[in-house]
Formats: structure tokens, C-alpha cells, sequence
């Protein structure tokens, strides 16, 4: 078996005394699609970068591609694409030296790809960068990272910034990407409507710790809300083990639990009620709002 595309193990790092991420074991394996989320401040960015080597860790290994990331030699970085949370290009520079400058850089550079994204997003070659707005910026560095067709490519909240078509035109792209070939991609964003197309995984922070790290449909098999009567609900939770009620609201029409299942729902309800108690799934927002909300308890 390939190694996977990212592999952490006991990474931990420290600011000022405190830490931000901690003794962090993930692996990314090559072809899938994850979405990194957590709240703000829990150490997405942070995460991202130590996976990079752009930022050293405090303990712990990382492999990216295989290698350590403060090891990879220019060949093999120019397989990996990034996008920054914040903008990092050099506003004196014109957009259209800036597109050859990074065609100059990667071997795999598609041009043709690079004249269609200009001009889909509106980039005027003539600009300086930093003439642009903040969603011009943002697709510029969505441009410069695609275009050089990467194995791995590494975004942190790329659609901030863009309006509701060009968030369409870039989830499209995105598809694209993921459609041609072994290629992987982390993907970091609270949009989460979006991230639930693309994604095959998902991975969930909390004060820097991983909290969850499963499949997508295996995450929408475990997480289930149900609605029942009072009384049934309190057997149904005595009966449950430890932690598997993420939230619970009683009112006038009952309980409403959230839980979290490591066994078919069905057999968990075997011998309340059937006929008062209506079960469903939940889509990705409401699965991440009932974890976070109950890991702070």
C-alpha cells in the first residue's frame, strides 16, 4: 500500500506556553477528499502549516507525500498546492508576472488552464495584486495553486472572499480536480454546505485536539436524532453507553436526542414505542454543531 498522503503522530505545538495543537495522529490517505473543521482557534491553520513545514512543531512527526515535510525536495513540493487562510502574495507585483513567475517554478504547469481561470474570475494581467478586491486575491491564489496540478492540494477557507457565483464556479473546479486521478485534498472552511459535496472524509478539532476522524457516510451512519416521548427517551438514554447523547431538548412535544451510535439505530430502539418515535439523519452542519457543542461539556 501507497503511504498515506499526510501522516501525523503525537504532533503538538506550543505558543507562548500554550498549546495549540495537541499530540495530534491523523492520516490522510492518497485519493480521498477531507474536510479539516473545528471552531476558530481550535488549530486548523495551525495544523496546516506544521503538516507543511512552514511553521516547526513542538513534538510529534509529520509525513507529507511520504517525507518529512522539512526535508522535501523541490520536485516534490511542486506536487503539493496550498492556499493560505490569508492572502500572502506580493501586492506590488502584476498579476500576469506573477502567473509566469509561478509557471517558471512547476514542471506540470497547464497554461491553457490558467488563460480559462483568469478569465472566468475577471484577473486583469495589467493589475497589481494589491489593486485587487479580496475576492480577486482569493481566486488569483486558487488559480496559482491548481495550475500547477498538484497531487495535494491543501486549501484553508479558499472560498472567503468570493460572492455566490464565483463560490459556485469554484466548487466546480474543485469537483474537476478531484476527477482526474490519485489526487487529495484537505480542505479547511466553515461553509460547510460546500464541504459536504466535495468531501469522502471528515476531520473535526477542538482546543487542538482531534475529536472525530471518520468517513462522511460513516459519520451520517453514526450521528442520528430521534424524537420520543419523555419517559421513553430516559430508558433509551440509561440503556446507552457513556457519551452517546450529544444534546437533548425536552419540551411539550417530547425529547429530541442527538446521539451518537456505534451500533444500528434500530436495535438501540428495540422495545420503545415505534409508533411515537420518529428517527432521521442529519446533514453535516447539524452532525458538526452536536459534536463540538458536546466535547466543551
Amino acid at each position: 500500500m501507497s503511504a498515506p498522503a499526510i501522516a501525523t503522530r503525537g504532533l503538538t505545538k506550543f505558543y507562548e506556553g500554550r498549546v495549540v495543537v495537541r499530540e495530534l495522529d491523523w492520516e490522510v490517505p492518497v485519493g480521498s477528499a477531507c474536510a479539516l473543521l473545528g471552531p476558530n482557534g481550535a488549530g486548523k491553520s495551525t495544523t496546516l502549516r506544521l503538516v507543511l513545514g512552514f511553521t516547526p512543531p513542538s513534538s510529534g512527526e509529520t509525513r507529507i507525500l511520504g517525507a518529512d515535510p522539512w526535508e522535501l525536495p523541490p520536485l516534490v513540493r511542486a506536487r503539493v498546492g496550498y492556499v493560505a487562510e490569508k492572502p500572502i502574495l506580493p501586492p506590488w507585483m502584476r498579476v500576469d508576472r506573477l502567473i509566469a513567475f509561478h509557471a517558471s517554478l512547476y514542471p506540470r504547469w497547464d497554461r491553457a488552464l490558467a488563460r480559462e481561470l483568469g478569465a472566468t474570475f475577471a484577473l486583469q494581467g495589467g493589475r497589481r495584486v494589491g489593486e485587487l478586491s479580496k475576492g480577486q486575491n482569493r481566486a488569483l491564489m486558487l488559480l496559482l495553486a491548481l495550475c500547477q496540478c498538484p497531487e495535494l492540494l491543501i486549501l484553508d477557507e479558499p472560498a472567503s472572499g468570493l460572492d455566490v457565483a464565483a463560490r459556485r464556479t469554484f466548487l466546480g473546479l474543485l469537483a474537476d480536480y478531484l476527477a482526474g486521478g490519485e489526487r487529495t485534498l484537505v480542505l479547511s472552511s466553515h461553509q460547510l454546505t460546500d464541504v459536504e459535496r466535495l468531501v469522502t472524509d471528515v476531520a473535526i478539532l477542538r482546543e487542538g485536539r482531534l475529536i472525530e476522524h471518520r468517513s462522511l457516510d460513516e459519520l451520517k451512519d453514526t450521528i442520528r436524532q430521534v424524537r420520543l416521548p419523555i419517559g421513553a427517551a430516559d430508558q433509551l438514554t440509561a440503556r446507552l453507553p457513556a457519551g452517546s447523547v450529544l444534546v437533548r431538548e425536552d419540551s411539550g412535544r417530547g425529547s429530541l436526542l442527538t446521539l451518537r451510535l456505534e451500533e444500528p439505530l434500530e436495535r438501540c430502539l428495540d422495545g420503545l414505542p415505534s409508533d411515537q418515535i420518529e428517527a432521521h439523519g442529519l446533514p453535516l452542519e447539524e452532525i458538526y454543531l452536536a459534536l463540538t457543542s458536546a466535547s466543551l461539556r
